[in-house]
C-alpha cells in the first residue's frame, strides 16, 4: 500500500541508511525496512535521480507493520522502484510550520522509557555539539540539549552527548579540519538559523544495550547542509 510519509530522519547506520518519518494521513511515525538486510544509499532516490532529503513528502510502499520493540515504527516495505516525491517545502514559514505541527514536548518515551523508537522535539538550547573527524580514527559528532529546563547529556560517561547521526548535520561539520566544540548560540549562528529540532531516535540492540542518538536535526530557516551518501 503506497503511504505519503514527511521524511524526518536520513541517518547513517552500519551497514546502510535509516530513513524515517511521519505519514500524512495518520500522524504516525514510520520507519521503512526490508524484510531482508538493510536499507541501502541506492534505495534513496527518486526518479530524476534525487535522493531524497528531509521534510520532503515520499510515497513509500508499505506493506506490513513488523514491530519490534522499542522500534515499533518498523515497515516492511518494498524497494522495488524510485521512490516518488509529492511536494517538499518552498518557504521558511512552511518549514516551520511542519515542524512545530509535528514536535512533541517530551523525548522521555524514547530516551527514558523506551517505549518507541522516535520522536521530534524543539529543545530549549543545545547545549553542546562537538565535531571530530579524528576520534579514535573515525568521524564523530555528539550533541546534548536542554528542554523545559531539563538537561539531556547522553548515556556514554566517557563522551558527553548523544552521538549523531542525521547524514546532513555530520556533512556539515567536516568542514572543520580539527575537533570543533560549539554551544548552541554560537552554532546557530555558524548555521545562520534561528530555530532548531531535533528527532532522537534509538538504535538496535548491541551487546543488551539500545543507545538514543540524534537521528534527525531541522533547523528554520534551513542550513547550507547537503546529503553525502559516499560519506555518510
Amino acid at each position: 500500500m503506497n503511504r505519503s510519509i514527511r521524511i524526518l530522519a536520513v541517518s547513517r547506520m552500519d551497514g546502510g541508511v535509516c530513513v524515517a518519518g511521519v505519514e500524512e494521513s495518520s500522524g504516525r511515525w514510520i520507519r521503512p525496512v526490508k524484510d531482508y538486510g538493510s536499507v541501502l544509499k541506492t534505495d534513496l532516490y527518486d526518479a530524476d535521480g534525487e535522493v531524497i532529503e528531509p521534510l520532503d513528502l515520499v510515497t513509500f510502499n508499505v506493506i506490513r507493520r513488523q514491530p519490534s520493540p522499542p522500534h515499533v515504527e518498523d515497515r516492511i516495505t518494498a524497494f522495488d522502484r524510485p521512490l516518488e516525491h509529492e511536494e517538499r517545502p518552498e518557504s521558511d514559514e512552511e518549514r516551520r510550520t511542519i515542524l512545530a505541527s509535528l514536535s512533541e514536548g517530551s523525548p522521555d518515551d524514547v530516551l527514558i522509557r523506551k517505549t518507541r523508537s522516535l520522536v521530534l522535539v524543539r529543545p530549549d538550547e543545545i547545549s553542546m555539539v562537538s565535531f571530530d573527524p579524528n576520534s579514535f580514527g573515525k568521524y564523530k559528532v555528539r550533541l546534548s540539549f536542554t528542554l523545559s529546563g531539563r538537561a539531556y547529556q547522553g548515556e556514554a560517561r566517557s563522551s558527553p552527548g548523544y552521538p549523531v547521526t542525521d547524514i546532513r548535520l555530520r556533512n556539515w561539520g567536516r568542514r572543520y579540519g580539527t575537533r570543533k566544540i560549539m554551544t548552541g548560540p554560537q552554532l546557530r549562528q555558524a548555521l545562520k538559523v534561528d530555530e532548531i529540532y531535533l528527532v532522537l531516535g534509538l538504535a538496535r540492540p548491541m551487546n543488551g544495550a539500545i543507545w538514543p542518538m540524534v537521528v534527525g536535526f531541522h533547523t528554520v530557516p534551513d542550513f547550507d547542509g547537503s546529503i553525502d551518501l559516499k560519506k555518510p
